[in-house]
């Protein structure tokens, strides 16, 4: 044990309960482990690649709208049609160039939710806008209206507004967005993966 617990003790990347409490966890029996470890082998056709070890260690990882969000903002954007934030102008003008049977039954909330996702984690992720944005309607159907940019921008986007809210103080939204609704999606709606890995 001692030596164990020497050998691992300057090594930061591999974070594992050692020691008594180690030794405490095993001879209990413990069900919830605090450092839980798993080892998968790839069957040796597949192990060889890289691509392939990538693609299946992002395929099975955890992954939420938070690992790739670099900037979350909450706008006051009262008009729909148009926006308050000049650099999505052009993002804008292109939804309502093809309105849709949702944007004409939904009325949006003057308070805008805006992601700006980082690149470089969305392609280790293996994301693209498309799932994220299949992910959100899917999840909450008319309940939101969703704009996002398109995988050539310079700059990710994903703008959301609350749709049909009944009781639609600025104070109550805002207070929603911020406490509620901005948590919810970046940490509890999963993307991909297993949410114990």
């Amino acid at each position: 044990m001692t030596l164990n617990t020497f050998h691992f003790a300057g090594i930061s990347a591999k974070n594992v309960t050692l020691g008594v409490p180690r030794f405490k966890e095993i001879i209990n029996v413990s069900n919830n482990i605090k450092t839980p470890s798993l080892k998968i082998y790839l069957d040796s056709k597949y192990s060889k690649s890289e691509k392939k070890v990538l693609e299946v260690g992002t395929a099975i990882e955890h992954t939420t709208l938070g690992h790739v969000v670099s900037q979350s903002m909450i706008y006051y954007d009262p008009a729909p049609e148009k926006t308050v934030i000049p650099e999505d102008l052009p993002l804008v003008q292109l939804y309502n160039d093809v309105p849709t049977v949702e944007d004409a039954q939904s009325k949006p909330s003057p308070w805008l939710l805006r992601f700006e996702l980082d690149k470089d984690k969305m392609v280790s992720k293996g994301l693209t806008m498309k799932k994220i944005d299949d992910k959100l309607s899917e999840t909450f159907l008319e309940q939101i209206s969703v704009m996002i940019s398109d995988e050539n921008s310079e700059k990710h986007i994903v703008r959301i507004r609350l749709n049909n809210i009944e009781d639609d103080t600025d104070e109550t939204v805002a207070s929603y967005l911020k406490n509620d609704f901005e948590p919810l999606i970046l940490h509890s709606l999963q993307l991909k993966g297993h949410p114990m890995i």
